[in-house]
């Protein structure tokens, strides 16, 4: 995780190997979720005759499950699976879900799904966790190594509804789902390859309380008190934003097609969020590069605090 000096000086100053195999595992992931995503509203509408009403219900009830699945994908992991095994498991999962997808009957269409929110719950949580356990040495990379993991998602991202509109439209939305199966393909194969270099990831959460210890860092009551605070005001401004953001995979996509005079297929205008995200997260990371040199950064909590304000 740190290189030496001559005289064996540990010298923090690079990321560890690891990044760019969790970078790479993640941004091939997030091609295949978004890549199902961008055409799932329209193909439910469209392929198989579902009315609005009821895509809305799937649709709903499919990113609800998505976002509560982690909760037991994590405890899953910390308590028995350990993160990669959780994570290799979970691309399985996703990588058949995916496929499924790819097939007409009505049956593989709803176990596709199932299959991708059990693979997602153990995925998604574990990837990120296992970054940051890369990084217990490091603290103070932390943040800007979560910056280029985030930039990883959002290269996935832009690219998925391109890819997904191109394939459904000349050779048919199978066509589409099976390349999201192919981007998951991808993620394992990348993740497995290279699985030395995030082994010092895979620690648990009681070994990690452990180490900090060992610190001595102690919190009083009103300490903690104010943390917690603070998670639950994230927690719920998270909550609002997600519920908007996914309307682009219903709500909006159906207006782009329906409601807009355009040549564009409707999904491609998922892809205006990701081009954002990359174009202004260099912009940030450079504005906390700068204040990092003056001492005058604030803490990951405090940022978190910034944006929820």
């Amino acid at each position: 995780m740190s290189t030496s000096t001559a005289i064996g000086t540990p010298v923090k100053h690079k990321h560890p190997a690891g990044l760019p195999v969790l970078f790479f595992t993640e941004m091939w992931e997030r091609f295949s979720f978004y890549c199902m995503l961008a055409i799932l509203s329209l193909y439910m509408n469209e392929s198989l005759g579902f009315d609005t009403k009821t895509v809305g219900q799937i649709y709903g009830g499919y990113i609800a499950l998505v976002y509560f699945s982690p909760l037991i994908g994590g405890l899953l992991a910390d308590r028995w699976l350990g993160f990669r095994r959780a994570i290799f498991i979970g691309g399985i999962f996703m990588g058949v879900g995916h496929l499924l997808l790819a097939f007409p009957p009505l049956p593989m269409f709803f176990a596709g799904l199932c299959c991708l929110i059990i693979g997602n719950g153990l995925f998604k949580p574990n990837i990120s966790v296992l970054l940051g356990n890369l990084y217990r040495d490091m603290p103070e990379k932390r943040d800007d190594a979560y910056n280029i993991f985030y930039m990883g998602i959002n290269v996935g991202a832009f690219f998925a509804p391109i890819v997904a509109s191109y394939l459904r439209n000349e050779f048919g939305w199978h066509y589409a789902f099976g390349a999201a199966g192919v981007g998951m393909m991808f993620s394992l194969l990348i993740f497995n390859i290279f699985r030395k270099h995030v082994i010092d990831g895979d620690v648990a959460a009681m070994q990690n309380a452990s180490t900090a210890g060992r610190n001595d860092i102690t919190l009083t009551p009103q300490q903690e008190r104010a943390r917690i605070n603070a998670l639950l005001l994230v927690f719920g401004v998270v909550i609002v934003f997600w519920m908007a953001f996914h309307q682009n995979g219903f709500t909006l996509t159906f207006w782009a097609r329906d409601c807009t005079d355009t040549t564009w297929s409707p999904e491609l205008f998922q892809v205006i969020n990701p081009a954002f995200v990359l174009l202004f997260t260099p912009l940030l990371v450079f504005f906390w590069t700068l204040l990092r040199k003056r001492n005058a950064e604030p803490s990951t909590a405090a940022k978190s605090e910034s944006a929820c304000s």
